[in-house]
């Protein structure tokens, strides 16, 4: 096979696996839709997600943890609080610092949606032979290892 069949090849495959991924996390994200009228989008569920998850962090840890930059997350997080999701408060020992929390409400929406974005997943992969399954999530666990460790 010649490299250049070899480098169409890998591009086809990469190919249909942003669309089988784009297609299950798409089915999985379905559960946002239950909260739609409280938090409209899905960068919002996932900044509320990440925040929940976390102890009271910088902007810049949120903009690193969900890869946003720090000029549209400040809006996002605006619009959060706005709702009553998230606190901001100084930073006791540096008052130049501002720290970002999910509120009691916050967590209790991020702790629900996560719920159902899991019980999404697992009907997803009951469809599969338990081998296949395991398969699967290996490779995918490989993969984000490889991410992890580039340069970049």
């Amino acid at each position: 096979m010649t490299a250049k069949n070899t480098a169409s090849l890998t591009e086809q495959q990469a190919q249909r696996l942003i669309d089988a991924c784009t297609v299950l996390m798409r089915r999985f994200a379905d559960c946002c839709l239950d909260y739609s009228e409280q938090i409209p989008t899905k960068t919002q569920m996932m900044i509320l997600t990440c925040l929940a998850g976390m102890d009271d962090c910088k902007m810049t840890d949120l903009s690193k943890a969900t890869g946003i930059s720090l000029s549209a997350l400040t809006g996002l997080v605006d619009r959060l609080k706005e709702k009553g999701f998230v606190e901001r408060d100084r930073d006791p020992d540096d008052r130049r610092v501002v720290k970002i929390s999910a509120t009691a409400g916050g967590r209790k929406i991020s702790r629900e949606y996560r719920e159902k974005y899991i019980n999404n997943a697992v009907q997803a992969l009951s469809r599969l032979e338990p081998r296949d399954r395991e398969s699967l999530v290996h490779l995918f666990e490989k993969m984000a290892k490889t991410f992890g460790t580039e340069k970049g």
